[in-house]
């Protein structure tokens, strides 16, 4: 076995093959999401306390993570980074879930001009990179929290639509489905005893599959200037802050960068057993 591998599963707690659950990268996740909850009752001072006597400081027993240009201690600023992602994660994964849910299942169980046009929309959604929408949003409503949540919910929709979409046209011609209807069955019953199940399920592996996309994609808007903007902190606008002072203080950029890879790592583990766990290819 490569040394690849060992660190794959090692990292995940199991083969490819296997069906247990990764250990490592879930309580990796869980210790992520307790201190970004906990931390600020925990730690002292905020975010933007600036002490200009203490810039620059390395990491130490009283600041553990060091400090910035403007003496702020970088892991407070972290800490509630992880807030911030947090609350966008469930914002964003709310409203496409709902809102791709409703588009996906009305596209699939529609016959006709309405089917059809609801699929070329989600198609034509789906074809527009989301880096781009975040930009355009961006651009006319401002840098900031809320505009970062619009942006990411207008690229989610389409991604929980068309799958759901998939899985309506699927299970719609399905032998028990048929035999429903034979025998006086709803529409709107048949989509809450056959197809909303399936759809749940194919839900969960979209959320599981895109949450570290959605994470990734925060830092990098608010890198570039175009997501979360001061007052309020992320982790890419702390690795912004500090590009300029690499060479000087590189644990400003250095450990939210560590963190967030890490994050990532954990969060696309976990998405991929969920999505081998639910068996994804009943949803194509």
């Amino acid at each position: 076995m490569s040394d690849t591998q060992d660190v794959t599963e090692d990292f995940e707690g199991t083969t490819s093959s296997g069906a247990s659950i990764p250990w490592v990268a879930a309580v990796g996740l869980g210790v992520f999401v307790v201190a970004s909850l906990l931390g600020p009752f925990l730690l002292e001072g905020s975010p933007d306390t600036t002490v200009l006597g203490s810039r620059f400081q390395p990491p130490s027993r009283e600041h553990l993570l060091g400090t910035d240009s403007l003496g702020r201690d970088v892991l407070v600023r972290m800490v509630y980074g992880g807030r911030t992602s947090l609350a966008l994660l469930a914002i964003a994964l709310s409203v496409g879930m709902v809102v791709g849910g409703l588009v996906g299942m009305l596209a699939g169980m529609s016959r006709g001009a309405v089917g059809s046009i609801l699929g070329r929309l989600i198609e034509t959604a789906l074809a527009i990179p989301s880096l781009l929408i975040a930009i355009l949003v961006a651009a006319a409503l401002g840098p900031g929290f809320w505009s970062l949540t619009i942006a990411i919910s207008l690229m989610l929709w389409a991604r929980f639509a068309g799958v759901i979409r998939g899985v309506v046209l699927s299970v719609r011609e399905r032998e028990y489905v048929l035999q429903g209807k034979l025998h006086g069955l709803s529409t709107a019953k048949t989509m809450w005893v056959h197809v909303v199940p399936n759809v749940a399920s194919a839900a969960l592996v979209v959320a599981s599959v895109e949450v570290g996309h959605i994470v990734l994609l925060e830092a990098t808007l608010s890198f570039l200037g175009a997501g979360i903007a001061s007052p309020q902190v992320s982790w890419g606008l702390i690795i912004a802050d500090g590009s300029n002072y690499l060479g000087r203080a590189w644990w400003i950029s250095v450990m939210p960068g560590v963190v967030l890879v890490g994050v990532i790592l954990a969060l696309n583990t976990l998405g991929n057993w969920v999505r081998d766990y639910l068996d994804p290819a009943k949803f194509v």
